[in-house]
């Protein structure tokens, strides 16, 4: 193991590791922290560095928060690609042991307000304007990439001002749920909390979702309303309003892997990169019936999920519960949950 180290801890520059494992052990998320920190102190003249969790990963990912500030990290990292538990395992990152950083790529499980102060007892919003070294990371960043699937109420407190010191971006990656709003998240709330202060942004990508929104029925928008602000900007939206208040814009052609809502008005043949019936967990959320039902007599080809192995029909229909579980119709040799 020493000599391994020894011949390759200053060659290498470019690292990539995917964890994956169905263990529940409480030792594997430590484990993952300690490989984590052992890659910046060991490999000196690292400059990329993938460090990713599976979607399926059944214990928590990656947690920082609880580092000590001097652990030594590689201050070469140009690239960094991780996945972390919450909001302030991401701030935790963004210090000056990572000087060097343009291309932010994290997914996070969870973003919500937190009572957690970082450093010197100091609270984010207080940490974000005084520390210097924070306000230069995020400043020289060209490329930065937020995903999160887990719903937050925190976009507006947590996620815009962050996004606020990032004013010399190139491009930007947003895949988020966002709840708990007075608004939809529109074509004009995109650019005035967000778009506006990046002055060199040429490439935007975005999958957003807002849904229970707090506002009155008279209030609520149509459709149309919602999609106006989106004219011109090259932007999908896809819009439902009946009984659930779910707001879903994102941008075609669709490039991101995954897709957490799919209502009905889903335009097929754009979505190159999220194939559906290579899907491997699927929930259908949909209480009314299928308007344009086959009937026995008629027939059409049986739909094959070969990778489907978790699918959840609870809030849905008959109808549907017919249509994947009816040999007839859906073929699911994989399915367990």
């Amino acid at each position: 193991e020493s000599s391994f180290l020894h011949i390759f801890e200053d060659q290498i520059s470019h690292l990539a590791i995917t964890i994956s494992d169905d263990s529940r052990a409480n030792h594997i998320r430590s484990l993952a922290t300690k490989i984590f920190v052992t890659i910046f102190v060991t490999f000196k003249n690292l400059t990329h560095l993938g460090f990713e969790l599976d979607d399926d990963f059944v214990y928590l990912p990656l947690s920082l928060i609880d580092l000590p500030s001097t652990a030594c990290y590689s201050s070469n990292i140009v690239e960094l690609n991780v996945r972390v538990r919450n909001f302030d395992d991401c701030l935790c990152l963004l210090d000056e042991r990572l000087s060097q950083l343009n291309t932010f790529i994290i997914k996070i499980d969870k973003i919500q307000n937190s009572s957690k102060t970082l450093d010197n007892k100091i609270s984010f919003t207080i940490c974000i304007n005084l520390c210097s070294f924070l306000e230069k990371i995020l400043y020289n960043l060209k490329c930065f990439s937020l995903i999160s699937t887990t719903r937050t109420n925190s976009y507006d407190t947590r996620i815009v001002p962050l996004l606020h010191r990032m004013s010399q971006l190139e491009k930007l990656t947003l895949s988020l749920v966002v709840k708990d709003r007075n608004s939809f998240i529109d074509g004009t709330q995109l650019h005035n909390d967000i778009l506006y202060k990046m002055a060199h942004l040429h490439t935007f990508i975005f999958d957003i979702t807002t849904r229970n929104v707090i506002f009155s029925q008279v209030l609520l928008p149509s459709s149309d309303d919602v999609r106006h602000t989106f004219i011109e900007r090259g932007y999908h939206i896809d819009y439902y309003s009946e009984g659930i208040n779910l707001c879903h814009v994102y941008l075609l052609p669709f490039t991101m892997k995954r897709m957490s809502d799919v209502t009905n008005s889903f335009p097929g043949g754009l979505f190159m990169n999220v194939p559906f019936p290579l899907v491997s967990q699927l929930a259908l959320l949909n209480m009314w019936r299928q308007q344009k039902k086959l009937t026995d007599e008629q027939t059409c080809s049986i739909i094959k999920y070969s990778h489907l192995v978790q699918l959840s029909l609870i809030s849905s229909h008959t109808d549907y519960l017919q249509q994947f579980l009816f040999n007839s119709k859906t073929h699911l040799p994989c399915l367990n949950t």
